[in-house]
């Protein structure tokens, strides 16, 4: 028995030696991170990496990236953004914490930390070799050395940035002067240069379509077309400072012409609500929108002595495209290509018709009264 005992109480031992070990741990990975970053032209930030860190043993963590060519920490800083883990607290070194070295308290013995680090590129241009690093620590996070672990990633550090431009197919964009694409195009610019694109605000189809510039930028660039520009012609000038790769969209909404046909009566073709003034017999219209119309009410007087006879114009309805639509005084019609309205009328000429019937008869009837009064031979002369 006594044997046995002790042959426990030594596995025990054992086990809790196991357990003190592997209770000081730490494990470093690189789940994402940037595969180019620009030159350094700013103190932060053109780069960035994800870290994974699993530890046990331990609730005081140091993580960090360094230069493995110089063995420095980057300047940069930490981000809390999704998905990383809240941190309970958390300090960062150097001057206002901008060095991606941060001391980290999780008040947990054990877990998972998922880290961002937004960071400025080197001086220099080529590959970038970096090294995650993680550490248990102390109380006063002096590092444990024999915990350290270590993940090393390489960046593509570039001084001439990938500019794509997206662009319809039908539109030409000028960069500095001469002309690119038509459509999309890619270029190389120096980074920290300046340049001017010049891009159209209209581009016409043909005589009923056409593509009206919205928006165009990226990051380095941006413009804003202003309410009703698709009036105006031209093109306008967007500058552009490079700082990174990045991708630059010239959005353009397709645009159709709507007209309204010839009437008798006045017709209203208007923009929407809060649209510029409506009394025009025609206009463009953004695809997706409305074309509101209307006319005068039902029946009107014919101009004329057949008015005054009780003439009349009746609306018969909106046909577009030649196609009928209805016959209410008021209508929104979808625009989904180039339309020609039309409201129709006719005359009804029912009243004076039968007016006129009328009062033929009346003189028939009192002429031929008269007449055979006139030859009556019954009727004698005193």
């Amino acid at each position: 028995m006594r044997k046995l005992a002790l042959v426990i109480l030594a596995l025990l031992l054992f086990m809790i030696s196991l357990n003190s070990v592997r209770a000081e741990t730490v494990s470093v990975s690189v789940a994402q991170y940037s595969v180019r970053t620009p030159v350094a032209l700013y103190r932060c930030c053109s780069a960035n990496a994800n870290l994974t860190v699993v530890y046990t043993g331990s609730d005081h963590i140091v993580v960090g990236i360094k230069d493995s060519s110089t063995g420095n920490y980057l300047q940069g800083r930490l981000a809390f953004n999704y998905p990383y883990a809240n941190i309970q607290q958390t300090s960062c070194h150097g001057l206002y914490g901008i060095e991606t070295l941060c001391n980290v308290l999780t008040r947990l013995d054990s877990g998972t930390l998922h880290l961002g680090f937004d960071f400025t590129g080197p001086n220099r241009t080529g590959n970038w070799n970096l090294e995650a690093v993680a550490m248990l620590a102390d109380a006063n996070f002096n590092p444990i050395n024999s915990t350290v672990n270590v993940s090393s990633f390489t960046i593509m550090a570039y001084d001439m940035a990938n500019v794509y431009v997206n662009a319809p197919q039908s539109v030409s964009l000028k960069l500095d002067g001469p002309s690119e694409g038509p459509g999309s195009f890619q270029v190389s610019l120096k980074v920290g240069s300046n340049h001017t694109f010049s891009v159209p605000l209209i581009q016409a189809t043909n005589s009923t379509s056409r593509l009206v510039l919205s928006w165009f930028g990226g990051y380095g660039a941006s413009y804003v077309t202003p309410p009703f520009a698709h009036n105006d012609s031209g093109s306008v000038n967007v500058s552009m400072h490079v700082l990174q790769d990045t991708n630059l969209t010239a959005d353009y909404v397709q645009e159709y012409k709507v007209a309204m046909m010839t009437s008798p009566y006045n017709v209203t073709l208007a923009w929407p609500e809060n649209g510029p003034p409506p009394w025009k017999p025609s206009n463009w219209y953004q695809q997706g929108t409305f074309a509101y119309v209307w006319t005068v009410s039902s029946p009107q007087p014919i101009p004329g002595i057949l008015g005054l006879l009780g003439g009349k114009e009746v609306f018969d309805g909106w046909y577009v495209n030649g196609q009928y639509l209805n016959n209410l005084i008021y209508a929104s019609i979808p625009v989904s290509g180039s339309l020609t309205i039309e409201a129709r009328w006719h005359d009804d000429y029912t009243i004076p018709i039968t007016l006129t019937t009328v009062l033929a008869i009346a003189v028939c009837a009192l002429f031929l009264v008269r007449r055979t009064r006139r030859r009556d031979p019954t009727k004698t002369t005193i």
